[in-house]
């Protein structure tokens, strides 16, 4: 990379949340989450959209489904150190950037939201985004 790739985060969108209390068992039973990064580019704004879903699964079923998707300007130069062959390839470790700062605001929501009900205990525990990013290479 020629630059240092500068951006600005633009805003924030819940774009799924849904809650199924009556699958939750106070029992100790293990709750499994699962956790999905998607990303996309918009060529006529340099904006990168990431998604960060995730699920809350127990015994009894889905306990919690969630989607945020956060956004990002590209400075206009940046973008274009970006752009090879009408294609958009974006550095590792900047897409780490994205879904962390997602996967963190994501967490955030999913407590809030659940604040007043039994699934406000089951926190999404902090990740290391970078290192399921290189899991995946």
């Amino acid at each position: 990379m020629e630059k240092e790739i500068l951006f600005r985060f633009i805003g924030m969108e819940i774009l799924q949340f849904a809650t199924f209390e009556e699958n939750y068992s106070e029992s100790d039973a293990d709750v499994e989450i699962s956790n999905n990064f998607q990303f996309s580019y918009n060529y006529e704004d340099n904006t990168v959209k990431c998604v960060v879903s995730t699920v809350f699964v127990q015994e009894l079923g889905v306990l919690l489904k969630s989607e945020l998707a956060a956004y990002f300007y590209i400075e206009k130069e940046s973008a274009d150190q970006l752009i090879k062959s009408n294609s958009f390839s974006a550095p590792t470790e900047l897409l780490t950037q994205f879904a962390s700062l997602t996967y963190g605001s994501l967490r955030g929501v999913i407590f809030t939201k659940t604040i007043g009900s039994p699934l406000n205990q089951i926190i999404l525990p902090p990740n290391d985004i970078g290192a399921i990013f290189q899991e995946k290479q």
